[in-house]
């Protein structure tokens, strides 16, 4: 989220507003939608039962997010300290995109094969144009 607010005040003050907002309302939603995958999958389970195949294909970190937004919203912290954190957790996920660069493999990545590069590009491009007309109409 850090970056992209950056990136958004670098621009505007009004574009860091409307690119915090965006990144929030992004940040909010995917504890919303993990949980509608787990349930999705569990429903289309028929090994195992219901609430222990949900309890398995929950991702858990999603505690842990709901904890960290907890104390970071509780005033436990100072701004100092969150300030600090916020360092931090910018350098990790640098540090986690790197991690994923590293392990690409673009031999691996031919074998994949056009149609899949298709789709990816066509998701890009449907997301891209969404956001594009949702920020003109709400402008």
């Amino acid at each position: 989220t850090g970056p992209v607010a950056a990136a958004g005040f670098a621009h505007s003050p009004e574009a860091g507003q409307w690119a915090t907002v965006t990144k929030l309302a992004r940040n909010a939603l995917l504890g919303g939608v993990a949980i509608a995958y787990s349930l999705a999958y569990t429903a289309s389970s028929a090994t195992e039962p219901g609430v222990r195949r949900l309890w398995t294909e929950f991702p858990k970190f999603l505690f842990g997010f709901l904890v960290v937004a907890a104390v970071a919203n509780s005033g436990l912290l100072s701004t100092a300290a969150l300030d600090s954190i916020g360092l931090v957790s910018d350098a990790l996920f640098t540090l986690a995109f790197v991690g994923l660069g590293l392990s690409i493999r673009l031999r691996q990545l031919r074998g994949v094969g056009a149609a899949a590069v298709g789709v990816v590009l066509v998701h890009l491009l449907v997301v891209s144009a969404l956001a594009l007309g949702a920020v003109r109409w709400l402008l």
